[in-house]
């Protein structure tokens, strides 16, 4: 698989460690949008603010502070979104080799998930992408659990 191989991170006695490839996750068009839309979005709304303000004895108070409000709320998504996207570890799939169980943190909610490793089954995930400038194409090693009478019960990247 052209798109699976950097997906193993560690090897050692107790475990097999596989990582989400870069093209699994939408981080980088996250903080993308978050950094340049919210950076656009402060820029193109200042110069309301400021004429809000500018021109206060003809629009209300409330109508100066809303319209301060707005371009602030683009700013914060600017930098919040980037910012918290960097710092959000990418949770790791961990094979254990003495429990023989597939293991990955789902955030403080759901804690860790496990699919059995003597019920899964392997199989390969496509993603097409197409946009304007063109079609792409990957091709994600995947396992999952199935069910009697359904497709799949959980895979080891969403579960």
């Amino acid at each position: 698989m052209p798109s699976s191989w950097r997906m193993v991170a560690k090897v050692n006695p107790a475990y097999l460690e596989f990582r989400k490839t870069a093209r699994t996750s939408f981080r980088p068009m996250n903080i993308l949008l978050g950094g340049w839309g919210g950076g656009m979005a402060f820029f193109c709304l200042l110069p309301v603010a400021i004429a809000a303000w500018c021109k206060s004895p003809r629009i209300p108070l409330f109508d100066s502070v809303f319209f301060s409000l707005v371009p602030l709320l683009a700013l914060i998504v600017a930098i919040f979104i980037p910012l918290h996207q960097i710092r959000k570890p990418q949770s790791p799939i961990l094979l254990s080799r003495r429990l023989r169980r597939f293991y990955q943190w789902q955030g403080k909610q759901k804690g860790w998930t496990a699919l059995d490793y003597d019920q899964v089954v392997p199989f390969v995930t496509r993603l097409t992408v197409v946009s304007t400038a063109g079609t792409s194409t990957s091709f994600f090693l995947d396992v999952g659990v199935f069910e009697p009478g359904t497709r799949i019960r959980g895979t080891a990247t969403g579960f």
